[in-house]
């Protein structure tokens, strides 16, 4: 049972105390090593050591606005630097952490047959390998799909050398606001960031999400969302629990889309919705009837078109 965590900044500063804050709420999770994955002047880059959470606070690294973490309870593999989360894949293209327990064995073996080089002993590190090699044949998302079916592991976080997050699991929850997108393993892990604030939390189950580079959260399946007030309480749920389709997506406004001063967390974030969806259909980019072949909302039925073409006549506000 280990922890995961992924910080998106929407602005140039420094996600490193934000995910160690959540790596140690969710320190119960497993203190035996502690990682991250995040950009050191322009690469990807991995540090990770067999420290608790709360000894990781100081490294002091300069993560810049996007980082995924992991805190590890082993299940699979000894606690060693060798079998601490995150792991490369062999051509760098991304690292991977994860949270689950899978039989590798025959699996890894191919991987090796394969030409894959392993560090560690862990089966986290042959499903990084296998979503490597089935990515050079198909899309990375197409790849994290196929190993996820094969495996049905628990949850996974990537973070790619184009700076996008791919993350796939039931133990992932979300949170976003006008400052930057929040990834952690239980809703409770989101205490030291938002105590006692109601937040809309997204939970993706067993569909992928996205956080793209330009920052918008987008889901390839169902997913909920649900205005939760962020306490002690691990399993404390508000009675607004919507269902959501097969694609969010858009991006943050700043500047001309201002928050008034006596307006609650929920109003903000209801606005950041419908900004979001206005603008992503003004860019063809959603769409209500979408299924679950789409690929993020990319494509839309011809029932959309006519609206999504009249939107574009209208509006040329700025995009930020």
């Amino acid at each position: 049972m280990c922890g995961i965590c992924g910080v998106k900044l929407y602005r140039n500063e420094n996600a490193f105390e934000k995910a160690c804050a959540i790596l140690h709420e969710q320190r119960h999770r497993g203190t035996t090593s502690t990682g991250m994955a995040y950009f050191n002047d322009g690469h990807l880059t991995i540090t990770k050591d067999t420290i608790s959470p709360e000894n990781f606070k100081g490294k002091h690294l300069k993560t810049g606005n996007i980082v995924i973490g992991h805190n590890r309870m082993p299940s699979v593999g000894a606690s060693t630097i060798q079998n601490a989360h995150p792991f490369f894949a062999c051509d760098g293209s991304f690292a991977l952490l994860h949270n689950g327990s899978e039989h590798t064995g025959i699996l890894r073996d191919l991987m090796v047959s394969l030409g894959h080089k392993f560090e560690g002993e862990t089966d986290s590190e042959v499903i990084c390998h296998a979503i490597e090699e089935f990515a050079k044949k198909m899309d990375l998302k197409d790849a994290i799909l196929k190993v996820f079916d094969d495996c049905r592991f628990t949850t996974l976080l990537i973070l790619t050398k184009e700076g996008e997050i791919y993350g796939i699991g039931e133990n992932s929850y979300i949170i976003r606001d006008e400052n930057g997108i929040y990834i952690a393993s239980e809703i409770a892990s989101f205490l030291p960031l938002f105590k006692g604030k109601r937040k809309q939390v997204y939970h993706s189950d067993d569909s992928l999400f996205k956080i793209s580079k330009d920052g918008k959260l987008l889901f390839l399946g169902k997913f909920t969302k649900e205005k939760k007030t962020i306490s002690e309480e691990k399993d404390e749920y508000e009675d607004d629990k919507e269902d959501g389709g097969f694609y969010l997506g858009g991006r943050h406004f700043f500047g001309k889309k201002k928050k008034e001063p006596d307006m609650e967390d929920e109003d903000v974030e209801a606005e950041l919705d419908r900004v979001e969806a206005e603008h992503a259909l003004k860019k063809g980019e959603f769409c209500v009837c979408v299924n679950s072949e789409t690929d993020y909302g990319s494509t839309i039925c011809n029932k959309c078109k006519r609206f999504v073409e009249d939107l574009m006549d209208e509006c040329e506000e700025e995009i930020i």
